[in-house]
């Protein structure tokens, strides 16, 4: 549990509520992240994913365009 805990303090610095993420096969958004756990909201309802998890996997998020990039050209 200590493990998650410490993993929340980061988790919370890098997800933030709103936020898209995908975590293998869980797509959703950050509804909240507590002391051992984050809440995903998800097509199908909510997700509580431990901390620890989103901190040791793969989390894809999508990305804002940065200001003055050019879209791809067809």
């Amino acid at each position: 549990i200590v493990y998650h805990i410490l993993a929340g303090y980061y988790v919370r610095q890098r997800y933030q509520p709103g936020q898209a993420i995908r975590v293998g096969q869980l797509n959703g958004e950050v509804s909240g992240t507590g002391s051992v756990n984050t809440v995903v909201s998800t097509d199908e309802g909510i997700t509580v994913v431990p901390n620890g998890v989103l901190l040791e996997s793969t989390v894809q998020s999508p990305r804002s365009p940065r200001p003055g990039a050019s879209s791809p050209r067809e």
